[in-house]
C-alpha cells in the first residue's frame, strides 16, 4: 500500500499503538484519520511524526494523547489541518511545541484544557482560517489575543461559558468572520448581536441556548 495516500482508521477500537508503528512506511501518506481510536497514546504520535508528507491529521477522542505526543507533531511542517478535539489531557504546554506548524489553515482544539495561554501561542499561525475552541475553558483574559486573529474565516466557540458579553463583542474585529458558533455560551444576549452587527461577511451565525430574545 505504499501508494496510498488517504486513511482512515477512525473508531478501530482494537488498534494499539504497536499498530500505528507500521505506518511510517507509508511514506506517500498526506491525510490521517484516526478518531475515537482508544487504545492509541502518545507512543503511537511518535509513529505518526514520522510521516513528513501528512497535511491532514484527526486524532479526535483519542484521550490517552497528551502534551507529550501532541510534541511529536511538531516536524510535521506541512501540515494544514489537524485535528487534536477531545484530547482531555490537553493543556497549554501541549500546543506551545506546535509553533513550528505555520501552514495551518484549519485547528481544532475544542474540549481540551488549553486556557487563556494558548490563544497567545496561536497568533504564531498566521494563515490559520478555522479554529475551534468549543467547551474550552477560556475567559476574558484571552479574549484580546483572539481578536487579534483577523484572518479568520470560521471560527467555533460552542459552550465556552467563561467570556463576557463585552469580550464576546470585541469579536466584531474578526471582520472577515463567516462561520461564528457562539451557541450555548452563557452570556450571549441581545446586546452581543448587536455588538456583532459590522460582522457583514456573516453567512451562518449559531445561537442555540443563548439569551437571545425577540428584540435581539
Amino acid at each position: 500500500f505504499h501508494n496510498v495516500t488517504r486513511l482512515d482508521l477512525s473508531y478501530c477500537i482494537d488498534i494499539t499503538d504497536q499498530g500505528i508503528h507500521a505506518l511510517p512506511g507509508l511514506t506517500s501518506l498526506t491525510m490521517l484519520k484516526l478518531d475515537g481510536c482508544l487504545r492509541l497514546g502518545d507512543a503511537a504520535m511518535q509513529s505518526v511524526g514520522e510521516l513528513q508528507n501528512l497535511s491532514c491529521l484527526s486524532v479526535a477522542g483519542c484521550s490517552r494523547i497528551a502534551a507529550t505526543g501532541v510534541s511529536c507533531l511538531a516536524g510535521l511542517t506541512r501540515m494544514t489541518d489537524l485535528n487534536l478535539e477531545q484530547l482531555s489531557r490537553l493543556s497549554d504546554d501541549g500546543l506551545d511545541c506546535l509553533k513550528r506548524l505555520t501552514r495551518l489553515t484549519a485547528l481544532n482544539i475544542g474540549w481540551c484544557l488549553v486556557q487563556d495561554g494558548s490563544l497567545e501561542v496561536l497568533l504564531a499561525f498566521g494563515k490559520l482560517k478555522s479554529l475551534t475552541l468549543s467547551a474550552c475553558p477560556i475567559s476574558d483574559a484571552g479574549m484580546p489575543s483572539l481578536c487579534r486573529m483577523d484572518q479568520l474565516v470560521a471560527l467555533r466557540m460552542t459552550g465556552c461559558k467563561a467570556g463576557s458579553e463585552s469580550s464576546l463583542c470585541a469579536l466584531s474585529a474578526l471582520t472577515r468572520l463567516q462561520y461564528l458558533d457562539i451557541s450555548q455560551c452563557d452570556n450571549v444576549s441581545d446586546n452581543t448581536l448587536e455588538g456583532l452587527r459590522n460582522l457583514t461577511e456573516l453567512r451562518a451565525l449559531l445561537l442555540a441556548h443563548t439569551q437571545v430574545t425577540d428584540s435581539g
